[in-house]
């Protein structure tokens, strides 16, 4: 006391820093009819001073939040980056979805992001030789791609591999005649193309050939063509009378050094050989339909669809 006045202690002060606090929505992947896989990350809390929660919320009205939709925490309980995975969901349904980081029961979002879980229609039938209910199987995918939706490599009709050039003057069977050809042994008696020269069974083995013109038009006449897109690929799905089906790609083609067409238009020679000198039977489509032709020029590079007894 000093004078009559009481002097009191200074009190000490204390100042919260508040931490930045955010939650980011990552990509959807694996997508399927009834699951998907969530990426997302969440910085800015301590775990250990406050209760943390973190993960994704998702419903199908848009605009999700814990109170309007269906949270999945993470297992991961720190800061960084993490990953859900989603199931139970319906076929061909639009979700949308955020990340959310929880401290101390208040939420903290991301942005809104959507999927929507693929259609029944767009599965197709698994395995490399794939079933149709036709006279013969059906590979998956291209020679040289690992996908239904992949390019692959293109060939001229009768060569076995690829190269940078697809003109006359680099074919090796240009003006050659149909029974030139049978006597030089490229095609058989039926006209189609022996092992020696056939594309698949050069590139996969003796298990595969390309095929022919009738089982070509076996798979038009027998199947069901839609024009779809396939993981970001336009191209024609084929369902079998069997309710099996493949994908094939609208690779286009290759003239001289160039890909033309490609996303428009499929080509995939088969293994007969026209009357016509210079012409061979290949399997073309687009948006609009699909035959069986014998009118382009067998050095063009093709793609092959290999089949299996």
């Amino acid at each position: 006391t000093i004078f009559g006045y009481t002097m009191e202690a200074t009190p000490t002060l204390k100042f919260k820093v508040k931490e930045s606090v955010s939650a980011t929505t990552g990509a959807a992947g694996n997508i399927t009819m009834t699951g998907a896989t969530i990426a997302g990350s969440a910085t800015g809390a301590s775990t250990a001073k406050n209760t943390v929660s973190i993960g994704i919320v998702y419903n199908t009205s848009g605009s999700p939040s814990v109170n309007n939709g269906i949270k999945v925490a993470s297992g991961n309980t720190a800061n960084g980056d993490f990953s859900v995975t989603l199931s139970g969901l319906t076929e061909n349904t639009t979700y949308y979805y955020c990340s959310y980081i929880a401290i101390d029961g208040t939420y903290y979002y991301g942005s809104v992001l959507s999927f929507t879980t693929k259609k029944k229609s767009d599965d197709l039938t698994p395995g490399d030789a794939v079933d149709l209910g036709l006279s013969v199987k059906w590979a998956s995918h291209n020679i040289g791609a690992a996908t239904p939706e992949g390019y692959g490599n293109y060939y001229a009709w009768g060569e076995t591999a690829t190269k940078s050039d697809y003109s006359s003057s680099t074919y090796k069977w240009w003006n050659v005649s149909y029974s030139s050809l049978q006597s030089q042994g490229v095609i058989d008696s039926n006209g189609n193309l022996t092992a020696t020269y056939d594309a698949a069974t050069q590139n996969w083995g003796g298990r595969w050939r390309m095929p022919t013109k009738s089982e070509m038009n076996e798979l038009i006449t027998k199947c069901t063509w839609a024009w779809t897109t396939y993981n970001g690929v336009n191209g024609r799905k084929v369902v079998g009378p069997n309710g099996n089906s493949i994908f094939l790609p609208a690779a286009g083609y290759r003239g001289g050094s160039d890909l033309g067409n490609a996303g428009s238009y499929g080509n995939f020679w088969s293994s007969t050989a026209s009357d016509f000198i210079n012409y061979s039977f290949y399997l073309y489509f687009n948006s609009g339909g699909y035959y069986l032709y014998d009118g382009f020029d067998r050095y063009n590079g093709f793609t092959v669809r290999p089949v299996s007894e």
